[in-house]
């Protein structure tokens, strides 16, 4: 009995110190999800720069270096923002999303610093936000950055960044007196003499009673001039900014902004202080005409490219080659031959979507057997002519002279550069192979 007394006496106390006494507890954040948390110095978003058409962010993935196996990050743009440009990174994997971007970089401890540009594209909106949130391997990370754009109202108003409408500033002379120079102070005592002067004070207060009416006939002529001020005594209308896309017509320009070949013309005014001056900045944007490319690598894999780092030292100036040309949107494809006494199409002409296995197709290729190199130039003219694109061409990956070649019906004098040789082979017949097939280094 004693033992349940006591007892009871200890889990009363217990109950009043939960009562009394903060207990620390941990609540997941609603906006983050479980398993999220702040950036900790692992991703990073600033915005850096803005206009009334984009707003550029500054947005780095892994800024305190931590070690990692890959970074997955996904970027989304609040409402009224839109895809513009983002820095292209090698290695580093960009797949554009409805509202952003999936990004996904390569293990280590290397930092990634992304320029983005968003567009604007309902500039109703007053807050714009990027939000950034990266998972590494210890959980889930969040960044993100807002910027606000000050926009008028229907009735010509400023609104400002909290929603509100601002209070238009008064001109200075508004329900004062009209200020006077010195010049006119002495003017005016000396006119205070005599009877011209007398008349003089007599008619100054008919203009500064006049109706305050009269002014707005100036304000509201015409939407374009709400903000009209007043400078040296005169009304002084807004400048009309020209701040928006147009195209110039032309043989290869585009219609309509940003279509290739369009130009976009933009004129923006500052007033200086003196009447009927502005300071005008004039800016131009142009797109360029989009042509199809389509490429054919050639790689030699004899055996004399497995000498040294050579057919590896090739393999790693392929792939840059591919990351460089393989951009999201572009209209190029590449293709890949690899080639020693005969040809072989590795990899058919391939564009952005599938550089991931065009890239794999160069990492597997391996050294072996001689140096045919007309046979891997007549592989790629085949495919080549079966191409529709714009432009056509052949990049030659190769370290020495060929040991195999096709064998020719017909020879020509020619003077080859040099004087090296004085013919010139043709009629081949492209099923018959000749050569000493012996490496030369």
């Amino acid at each position: 009995m004693t033992k349940l007394r006591g007892f009871s006496i200890l889990f009363s106390m217990l109950l009043i110190l939960q009562l009394l006494v903060p207990i620390p507890t941990t609540f997941a954040n609603p906006a983050l999800g479980a398993g999220h948390g702040e950036s900790n110095g692992r991703i990073e978003v600033k915005k850096v720069d803005q206009s009334k058409e984009a707003i550029k962010w500054h947005v780095v993935m892994n800024a305190s270096g931590q070690e990692n196996n890959g970074i997955g990050a996904k970027i989304s743009f609040s409402p009224g923002l839109t895809h513009g440009s983002i820095t292209e990174i090698q290695n580093v994997e960009i797949k554009k999303t409805a509202d952003g971007y999936d990004i996904k970089t390569p293990a280590g401890s290397e930092a990634f610093e992304l320029e983005l540009v968003t567009n604007i594209k309902d500039s109703k909106q007053i807050i714009y936000e990027v939000q950034a949130l990266a998972t590494f391997p210890d959980g889930q990370f969040e960044a993100s950055d807002q910027t606000t754009l000050p926009r008028e109202s229907s009735e010509g108003s400023v609104i400002n960044d909290d929603g509100q409408v601002a209070e238009e500033e008064k001109p200075a002379n508004q329900n004062q007196e009209k200020p006077t120079t010195p010049d006119q102070d002495s003017s005016d005592q000396k006119k205070e003499s005599n009877e011209a002067g007398k008349e003089t004070e007599h008619e100054k207060p008919k203009v500064e009673n006049s109706p305050p009416e009269e002014k707005p006939k100036i304000e509201n002529s015409g939407p374009e001039e709400k903000d009209v001020k007043q400078i040296e005594g005169k009304p002084h209308p807004p400048f009309l900014s020209t701040a928006r896309p147009s195209a110039l017509a032309g043989m290869q320009s585009g219609s309509e902004w940003p279509a290739p070949g369009s130009l976009k013309l933009m004129k923006d005014a500052t007033p200086t202080g003196t009447y009927a001056e502005w300071e005008v900045e004039l800016a131009i944007e142009g797109k360029n005409v989009k042509t199809s490319s389509d490429i054919v690598l050639v790689l030699d894999k004899s055996n004399s490219m497995g000498l040294g780092r050579r057919l590896s030292k090739a393999k790693q100036a392929a792939n840059e080659f591919v990351d460089n040309l393989l951009l999201e949107g572009s209209s190029t494809r590449i293709a890949l031959v690899s080639f020693n006494h005969q040809a072989t199409i590795n990899q058919d002409f391939s564009g952005y979507s599938n550089k991931r296995q065009l890239k794999n197709a160069i990492n597997g290729v391996w050294p072996s057997g001689g140096t045919n190199i007309q046979a891997g130039l007549h592989q790629a003219q085949t495919m080549l002519a079966r191409s529709s694109a714009d432009q056509k061409v052949i990049v030659v990956l190769s370290d020495g002279e060929p040991t195999y070649s096709f064998q020719a019906s017909n020879a020509s004098a020619y003077s080859w550069p040099g004087n090296k040789y004085r013919f010139i082979l043709s009629n081949f017949d492209y099923n018959t192979i000749i050569g000493s097939g012996g490496a030369t280094i």
